[in-house]
Formats: structure tokens, sequence, C-alpha cells
């Protein structure tokens, strides 16, 4: 009969994974608030458990892991922290108002015509001999013509400018687009707010991984729209507004999710934020 095997070997070194990346995710776990015990590069039970603790938390599927895929997420999280809490993401400057609109009034309706009045009856022509006289008499007597002055232009007018978009009803209106076929099972309660903010944002992260950013940032609108303090899901929305290059707006979400509790840079023993 074989001898039982010693108890280091329950400690599975994970193929996928060098030590050096092991204990790089453990300690990555351990700083966003995911305890996996020791950070010694041996996947565990502790190590196990803190990966299924993050998965559940960022709806992440699949077995518990140490894969390549959860180390490149884990670093892309703890970066954006990072650099958010060094303060080296500025804000750019809100500008100032704008100033309003200036509407130039149109031209004002030329006069109405009015019908010419009645002519007063010809008189009956004088004998034409007569007529040529006092034709070259009077034109005798005229003074020299003077040149007619010219007619001011008038003034130029420009139409007034199309109100810009608004962009915050604009987003509204596409949430309630995407929400229109969920409707009738919110309404008779088949389907909750919450589970459905989880699907919009499980949607929106598959689309982050494509690099599909606007309509990432889509799908986390609407899950954040359905339920408010999804802290996963304003995390998510800023990873993508940072891949946009929208810095303003993705530290704005980050600092929303750091204020309902999910992960940032913690101490050692910090707890984890789902508690």
């Amino acid at each position: 009969m074989l001898a039982p095997a010693p108890a280091a070997a329950q400690f599975v070194q994970h193929a996928a994974l060098v030590p050096d990346e092991l204990r790089e995710l453990e300690s990555l776990l351990r700083d966003l608030g995911f305890d996996p015990g020791s950070v010694d590069g041996v996947v565990d039970d502790a190590t196990t458990a803190a990966i299924g603790r993050y998965q559940d938390f960022a709806l992440l599927s699949g077995p518990p892991e140490p894969d390549r895929r959860l180390l490149d997420e884990l670093r892309g999280v703890a970066a954006a922290f990072a650099a958010l809490s060094a303060g080296k993401e500025k804000v750019p400057p809100i500008p100032a108002a704008l100033p309003e609109k200036e509407i130039v009034p149109p031209p004002p309706p030329p006069p109405k015509l009015t019908a010419p009045p009645e002519a007063p009856p010809v008189p009956k022509a004088p004998p034409v001999s007569e007529t040529i006289e006092e034709e070259e008499a009077q034109t005798a007597a005229l003074p020299p013509p003077t040149a007619l002055p010219e007619s001011a232009p008038l003034p130029e007018t420009s139409p007034p400018e199309a109100e810009a978009p608004d962009p915050e009803a604009d987003r509204q209106a596409r949430i309630d687009a995407e929400l229109l076929r969920f409707l009738h099972r919110l309404n008779d309660g088949s389907l909750t707010r919450e589970a459905l903010a989880r699907q919009f944002n499980a949607e929106g992260r598959a689309l982050l991984q494509q690099a599909r950013y606007d309509a990432a940032i889509l799908q986390f609108s609407v899950a954040i729209h359905l339920d408010p303090g999804f802290a996963g899901a304003y995390s998510n929305r800023g990873t993508a507004y940072r891949r946009s290059e929208e810095t303003a707006l993705a530290k704005a979400d980050f600092d929303k999710a750091k204020e309902l509790g999910f992960g940032g840079l913690r101490a050692r023993d910090a707890k984890n934020p789902l508690d």
C-alpha cells in the first residue's frame, strides 16, 4: 500500500504562471481586499478562495484558477486605482459657462402693395403737330439728367444657430431604448432590477474585452441606472472611459466605486470589501 502524500503536495503550482507571477497575483488580490493568505507563490486553499471571492464580486465566470487572464485583469484594476491615488490623472478644469447665443432677428417683411388709384379719363389728344411742338419745348426746358445714386447693400443676416444636443438626454434616451424589451418582465416581477443590472454589466465586460468602449459604456450605464449602488459597474465603466481617454469621466467613476466600497490599494490586513 502506498504511503500518503506529504501535506505540501496538496499545494499545486499552477502550470500557466511562474512562481514570481503567482506571488504577484496573490499580492494584487491582497491589495484589492481579497486576502489570499501567505504571498508565497503557492496556490493553496486560501488562494483559491480569494480568487473565487474576486470572481463573484467582478461577475467572472469559470473555476477559480490563477491564470494569465486573471493576472492581467488584476494588474489593470490595481494600476487604475494606483494612478488615481497618486494623483496622476489630472482632471481638466471645467470650462466657464458659454455665453448665451445671440439670436439675430429676421429682416422686416416688405411693405404690402396697395392697388394703384384709378387713372383719370384720358383727354382727347391734340393734333399731332401741336403735340410735337409742346414736347420739344418741354425737353429744352428740362435740366440735364443726373446719375442715380447706387442703392445701399442690404445688411447680411445669419440664420439662428441650432441648439447643441444635450449629451445627458441622449444617453438617457439610449438607456430607455435598451430597457424597453425588459419592461414587461420588470413590471410583472419575473425579473428584478438588480439581476438585470448584473446581466447588463456582464455584457459590458464582454464588449470591454473586445475594445468596443462606447457600446460597453452604454451597458454599464444601464446597469448603474438599474442599481445605483453597483460599485463594480462604476469601476468597469471607469475602465472603459480611461481606455477611451475620457480622463475626467474615468476619475469620477473610480471615485464613486471607491465611495461604494470597491477595492482600492488597501492595507495588508484589510477586510473583504464585500463584508
